[in-house]
């Protein structure tokens, strides 16, 4: 689709935070880099099943044909934007042309445009609309394909609502969040309300954003001289974050404070301090990061040992003793930050073990809006049998 123009006139126109999760109080060396050992958890590609469309089937006009009623977007012919039944669109803002189906990418900006006139014969009695809204809804995230939907409704319009949608698609198997730019919505009209601001509230509300064509009163006489769209930004992010986690002995950390690992070999009735690590490594910030631990039966939880640490909290901080139940929410974190925590655990004594070789885990979750990743640690503990 063409970029749209009016007729008649010239111009369309940080938080950064730590979190770590340590067995042991004030732990603050940094834990080595690790390769996370989770991939992020997938969503559903709809494929086919997310379509451009338009609603709903409604008599159709030409520019020499107008409507003898107040109707939206009807015709069928508009030189400036062809059929006015597809209403809603896409572009990037560095290299345009609108569209209705796009492929996004990460760390870029999308102007979305809807489209109205109200197709009744210029001059006609009780020609004019009243009370004409617009509204769009915009998908939170993009995983494969998601529509994304505009709505232009009026009291006294046949029909009373009508809508279009878009296609935006990510280019990968990873998810892409898609916000509003706050504040960037206009419309644009060869009225008197050209340029004028429209709230972000009111036109992704519930009622929608009131528009006219010299004051925003919901007013639209019949023709093109009363036509115009609605203009706003968005931008697109790459969420994604690690998870690591390593354990040490409680015993031997005075002897090596940097001695966390991957793995490691414990004693009947040992100390452990086991630390999880969470990394924002993507683009956007990610909000309500919780953390979840599961330890093997064999290791009994220390209650109270629960601890985190931030760049607000450098020195760490006590924590509920939720985290191996339902998880502890360690707040936001904006891209680049790094959080800890760490908590106690012994191993169950001798008499509890079976003879030779045990293997227990304690495994971690870090859960957010974007999806989950688990991680976890091995603890190996021999009991010698005569």
């Amino acid at each position: 689709m063409a970029r749209w123009k009016v007729r008649g006139k010239g111009r369309w126109r940080t938080l950064t935070a730590l979190v770590v999760l340590t067995v042991t109080v004030g732990c603050s060396s940094k834990a080595p880099s690790v390769v996370p050992s989770a991939n992020p958890s997938r969503g559903v590609d709809l494929g086919d099943v997310v379509k451009h469309t338009w609603g709903p089937d409604r008599t159709m006009f030409t520019v020499a044909e107008p409507a003898n009623y107040p109707t939206m977007n009807s015709i069928e012919n508009n030189p400036a934007v062809g059929d006015e039944r597809d209403f809603y669109s896409i572009r990037d803002l560095d290299t345009g042309p609108a569209t209705n189906n796009i492929v996004l990418h990460a760390n870029k900006k999308y102007e979305m445009s809807i489209y109205f006139e109200n197709a009744a014969a210029p001059g006609l009695p009780n020609g004019k609309t009243v009370g004409t809204r617009l509204r769009a809804k915009l998908p939170a995230f993009v995983l494969g394909r998601a529509p994304s939907n505009a709505f232009i409704s009026a009291l006294n319009t046949r029909p009373k609502i009508i809508w279009s949608t878009l296609v935006v698609s990510s280019p990968s198997s990873d998810a892409l969040t898609f916000s509003l730019i706050p504040d960037t919505a206009r419309i644009h009209t060869s009225g008197k309300a050209d340029g004028l601001v429209i709230s972000d509230s009111d036109l992704f509300g519930k009622n929608g954003a009131l528009i006219g064509c010299d004051t925003l009163d919901g007013v639209l006489a019949g023709g093109s001289n009363c036509s115009g769209y609605v203009s706003f930004d968005v931008s697109v992010g790459q969420p994604n974050f690690e998870i690591e986690s390593y354990v040490r002995s409680e015993t031997k950390t005075s002897q090596n404070p940097n001695s966390w690992q991957l793995d490691t070999q414990a004693s009947p009735g040992e100390t452990l301090e086991i630390l999880i690590v969470y990394r924002n490594t993507g683009t956007v910030q990610q909000d309500n990061v919780t953390v979840r631990a599961k330890i093997d039966p064999l290791l009994q939880y220390i209650k109270g040992s629960t601890k985190f640490a931030n760049t607000l909290i450098p020195s760490g901080s006590a924590a509920s003793d939720g985290l191996p139940g339902q998880g502890i929410n360690i707040g936001s974190y904006a891209t680049g930050s790094t959080a800890y925590v760490w908590f106690t655990a012994r191993v169950h004594p001798e008499s509890d073990l079976q003879c030779g070789d045990n293997a227990l885990s304690a495994s971690s979750a870090i859960e957010t809006d974007n999806g989950t990743k688990k991680s976890a640690t091995t603890i190996g503990v021999n009991r010698s049998c005569k």
